[in-house]
């Protein structure tokens, strides 16, 4: 035992230098930008009206309509707003360290055309504000390498860009299916076939046609209600003939009526862990979670009723 202590001892110091040797590493890495609080862009996230993103072959464009930001130039492509407000978090991005201005290096740290991600930013005159490319993370968690197109600096910056800009065109969009007040749903009609369900709020307490006040479950209604006003997909379905995926004739319908609006939604086919869904006045096909739907959406009288 005598002998191991020394080696103990040194494993310890081993271990201490490598934890101080890190830190060291990251420091240094942004020692230049931490002491400058320059921003390596001229301009402001509120400036930004257009975003075009280019990997390979494939490009996305992501432009500012009002309030709200569109995928690739179609109405119906609605962008999630968390990950738009998350990509113009780039304007704040600071300096970082030039790590290379060797031309030949770029294809290492993926800042060219053949591996890294383009970015294009333009303002609401259509004017070029910055073009960029996100290369491969850094040594760092969390860093990454960016270039500007016109320049053969490489510099490493402390966020890694990438991994919010590099997504397909469906992983950018809104999946919201509805989004209501919960405290205004008036009336839900579920409907299966000939049978009919109907739900109804008076004076701020719920009604279900066929069973006694006293017996209706309330925190099921109450999750019915919660479930449908905030429904999100999991996923979009590529165009399908609405008879293959069980929507005409669906095989479930939920009407669902707030204060000022009336919203109708079809489900259908389960297809492995989502089912089929659709609003019945957009095009848009849905995949919505099956025990999500199983557990708060398709549900029967009997579910609605308290448990003796």
């Amino acid at each position: 035992m005598k002998h191991n202590k020394p080696l103990i001892l040194f494993g310890v110091i081993i271990i201490l230098a490598f934890i101080l040797g890190f830190d060291w590493m990251k420091n240094r890495a942004f020692e230049k930008s931490a002491s400058s609080p320059s921003s390596l862009f001229q301009f402001g996230a509120e400036e930004v009206a257009l975003m075009t993103l280019m990997k390979g072959e494939k490009t996305i464009t992501i432009t500012k309509k009002q309030d709200t930001w569109i995928l690739n130039d179609d109405a119906f492509m609605v962008a999630d707003m968390t990950q738009v407000t998350e990509m113009l978090q780039v304007s704040k991005l600071l300096g970082g360290e030039v790590v290379s201005t060797n031309p030949e290096k770029q294809n290492f740290y993926e800042v060219n055309a053949e591996k890294g991600l383009q970015v294009k930013l333009h303002n609401a005159s259509n004017q070029l504000m910055a073009y960029f490319f996100l290369g491969s993370p850094g040594p760092i968690a969390g860093t990454g390498y960016l270039r500007f197109h016109d320049s053969n600096e490489v510099r490493l910056v402390s966020t890694d860009f990438r991994l919010v800009y590099d997504k397909e065109v469906n992983d950018l969009r809104d999946k919201t299916i509805l989004k209501i007040d919960v405290t205004q749903t008036k009336e839900i009609v579920l409907q299966e076939g000939k049978s009919k369900i109907i739900i109804k709020k008076e004076k701020e307490e719920w009604r279900v046609e066929g069973l006694p006040q006293e017996k209706i479950d309330i925190a099921t209604v109450d999750r019915l209600n919660a479930t449908l006003a905030s429904l999100s997909a999991t996923d979009f379905v590529q165009k399908q003939t609405l008879k293959e995926l069980g929507l005409d004739p669906e095989l479930f319908r939920v009407t669902f009526k707030s204060e000022n609006q009336s919203y109708t939604l079809l489900f259908g086919k389960t297809e492995k862990n989502n089912v089929y869904a659709k609003r019945a006045d957009l095009e848009q096909i849905y995949l919505v979670n099956k025990t999500l739907y199983e557990s708060d959406i398709h549900l029967k009288l009997s579910d609605l009723q308290k448990e003796e």
